[in-house]
């Protein structure tokens, strides 16, 4: 439902929810990343989550889809960061989202858009190079950017996190966050 849930997020205890995006291992004309552009674009959220301290780290979970089209997005995971919490993808989003304080969306799609909409404490961060940004919505996004909801680097990325995670509603619910 695409409405506000009435969790206070600060108190969950899993934490931090990373949907992630994939393509086709072959060409596929979509707006964003596109065939091998994936192996960047894990790499992307992989130095994101390795530059969060190790409370934080261990309390997320990384949603991958539940189609691999080839790039075996689990092993992966587990290769890259061994602890990790990985659904498939078969678990509906909702219940995930349920138990996470704080929801990160990796690309240009519509699920940040519904976390908005249902007042999900949220943070895009996303490699510009791989989603571009039309011109006439720029300006929303250095609002997004500007209150820390919109990151474009990993690192900083990580920073905000970590600056935030002891009470993301407390961010989330600032009046300059929600104005953005």
């Amino acid at each position: 439902p695409n409405r506000p849930l009435g969790i206070r997020y600060a108190t969950l205890p899993k934490g931090l929810l990373v949907s992630q995006v994939t393509v086709p291992r072959a060409f596929e004309a979509i707006a964003g990343i596109v065939g091998s552009q994936w192996l960047s674009y894990f790499d992307f959220q992989c130095r994101m989550l390795e530059a969060l301290p190790n409370e934080i780290r261990q309390a997320f979970t990384v949603r991958t889809v539940d189609a691999d089209p080839g790039w075996d997005q689990i092993d992966r995971w587990k290769d890259r960061l061994p602890t990790l919490d990985v659904d498939d993808g078969t678990e509906k989003l909702v219940n995930l989202i349920h138990g996470s304080r704080l929801c990160i969306g990796t690309g240009n799609c519509t699920v940040f858009q519904e976390l908005f909409l249902m007042q999900v404490p949220t943070m895009l961060v996303w490699n510009p190079a791989h989603w571009e940004i039309r011109e006439s919505a720029q300006y929303v996004f250095d609002a997004l950017q500007d209150v820390g909801i919109f990151h474009t680097d990993p690192d900083s990325a990580a920073n905000h996190i970590s600056a935030i995670w002891q009470d993301t509603d407390a961010w989330w619910n600032d009046t300059d966050v929600q104005v953005a």
